[in-house]
């Protein structure tokens, strides 16, 4: 995971998938932000002759249909991601996993997962495989995101910070 201090990382157990790529530049086949895209979106909620409120709403609900059809359409993924992943660590800057199919540093991957809490969402992204620590029964990864949308980087950064809320609570009783 990258040594950039700009995202805060935190501990979680998530479970992904992903494919190797060819390099940085290959196309994206991953449902990322959803179906549609976050330029549509934003197009959508400047020109909706709507109040903001049901614009909001619009928007909310779109992402969670994308979410659902993307759970929907696990077996096709797989075909298209044939690789499995547990993420131990994220941030926006990167993630921290194991996966059972070899890596080096210097990989590229294209790789989804779902987060749960505090929304239901679906992250996309590209990244670099930068680290690779053997130990036992596997292999532990570091990856820097090379790719990563607005918005997928947004998803993460409020997963930490509800994550972090959710300790600093715990801690004050």
């Amino acid at each position: 995971m990258s040594q950039d201090q700009r995202y805060a990382a935190i501990s979680v157990y998530m479970r992904g998938r992903y494919r190797p790529l060819e390099g940085p530049d290959a196309p994206s086949l991953a449902p990322g932000g959803g179906f549609a895209s976050s330029a549509a979106r934003d197009a959508f909620q400047n020109n909706a002759h709507l109040p903001e409120e049901v614009t909001r709403f619009l928007v909310a609900m779109d992402l969670k249909l994308d979410a659902l059809l993307t759970a929907l359409m696990e077996d096709a993924l797989a075909r298209d991601f044939p690789h499995p992943m547990d993420i131990l660590t994220i941030s926006a800057g990167g993630i921290r996993f194991t996966a059972a199919e070899p890596l080096a540093p210097g990989d590229f991957i294209e790789l989804f997962f779902q987060i749960t809490h505090p929304f239901f969402s679906v992250v996309s992204g590209i990244g670099q495989v930068v680290k690779k620590t053997d130990t036992p029964p596997g292999s532990l990864y570091d990856l820097t995101f090379t790719r990563l949308e607005d918005e997928a980087k947004e998803k993460i950064i409020r997963l930490v910070f509800h994550e972090e809320r959710k300790i600093l609570r715990k801690r004050l009783g």
